[in-house]
């Protein structure tokens, strides 16, 4: 299995904002059929030096992930959706 996380700095981590990344982030897993199981967690510090979520995916192998990353879904999230609220990510990637 390979678990798949990643952090999102958003640019207005307004109470709307977080929602709508949150649930834009989501709709993947309904998209993209590799994704075995995928939550969204939200920071609650808030602290300035503090990523707003934390994405965990999870997928059968290295496969699966390649084929979500390249997902003309996922791509459209990347591009085109998160790019108004989102500033910076950070990926980490492992397998268990």
């Amino acid at each position: 299995m390979v678990k798949h996380m990643v952090a999102f700095k958003l640019k207005d981590p307004t109470r709307e904002n977080i929602d709508i990344v949150k649930s834009l982030i989501m709709t993947m897993q309904d998209n993209i059929d590799v994704v075995r199981n995928m939550r969204v967690e939200e920071d609650f510090l808030r602290a300035p030096e503090s990523f707003d979520l934390m994405l965990f995916a999870e997928f059968d192998n290295r496969e699966d992930l390649m084929t979500y990353a390249m997902h003309p879904y996922h791509l459209e999230f990347v591009g085109a959706k998160c790019v108004p609220y989102v500033s910076a990510v950070h990926p980490f990637d492992y397998e268990v």
